[in-house]
């Protein structure tokens, strides 16, 4: 997990804040990817709503190199090849029952609102420059991403009732 900037922290540069942002997109992508995977044979559903959140990152990656070119940054960490993020470590094992599936459910959420306030706190450290605005773009992709885990979690054909069959 990345440190969010507080207002006691040294004014950032632009490609600081661009570092950061990338690296944590980069981290929440491959949260998504490995939640993908586990809950693969457990929920179809929970699985591919997790793979349309990692494509979200992919794009938010791509948004960030777009910044970065705009602003005349070299930043060759911006538009690493999203594939490396999945080099991971494999995930911890597949989700198989409705209490795995609730606790991996739960963390999601609790790591979404976390990156929503992160992206917040970005966008209040890149006020000074169009990044500004680009990070409060974010933190309403993440506070929407928020509230799509939370009306999944609550549609109760979602985990409880679909687990496939062999």
């Amino acid at each position: 997990m990345h440190t969010i900037p507080t207002t006691g922290t040294p004014r950032l540069l632009p490609e600081e804040l661009l570092g950061l942002a990338c690296d944590h997109e980069r981290d929440e992508l491959e949260r998504y990817r490995g939640l993908a995977f586990r809950f693969l044979a457990f929920s179809s559903a929970t699985s591919r709503l997790m793979a349309t959140l990692g494509i979200e990152c992919e794009m938010r990656l791509s948004g960030l190199a777009r910044a970065a070119r705009r602003l005349g940054l070299e930043a060759p960490h911006v538009e690493a090849d999203t594939r490396l993020a999945a080099r991971s470590v494999s995930p911890p094992g597949l989700i198989d029952s409705l209490m795995m599936a609730r606790d991996a459910l739960s963390q999601a959420m609790a790591d979404a609102a976390v990156s929503r306030q992160f992206y917040a706190r970005l966008g209040e450290f890149g006020a000074a420059s169009s990044l500004g605005h680009e990070f409060e773009a974010i933190a309403r992709q993440k506070r929407a991403e928020l509230a799509i885990l939370g009306e999944h979690c609550l549609d109760r054909g979602t985990v409880s009732g679909e687990r496939r069959r062999a």
